[in-house]
């Protein structure tokens, strides 16, 4: 439990980051930033920075998968989705 408490700690340390969580017992940090603040070239460099400071600070067995994840998107689907909906209503 605490590797994936200061998974998600080291994460939200960065600037531009709204939410993580660690799944997969911890191999994988899930990453959502904010789309106003980190755009697709510097998503990448979040996540190596990630990735290296993980590196630095921890100590675990294998790999951890560090995903970025726009939320913008996840928006834009939930729009998507809402407006199909209202044209099945009429």
């Amino acid at each position: 439990m605490k590797r994936l408490t200061r998974l998600e700690e080291i994460s939200e340390s960065f600037e531009g980051v709204e939410k993580c969580f660690a799944v997969q017992a911890g191999r994988e940090i899930r990453i959502m930033v904010k789309p106003d603040q980190i755009d697709d070239a510097t998503s990448i460099l979040l996540a190596r920075d990630i990735a290296k400071k993980i590196e630095a600070e921890m100590e675990y067995p294998g790999q951890i998968k560090v995903v970025i994840l726009d939320i913008l998107i996840r928006t834009a689907i939930e729009e998507f989705l809402q407006f199909i909906g209202t044209k099945a209503e009429k």
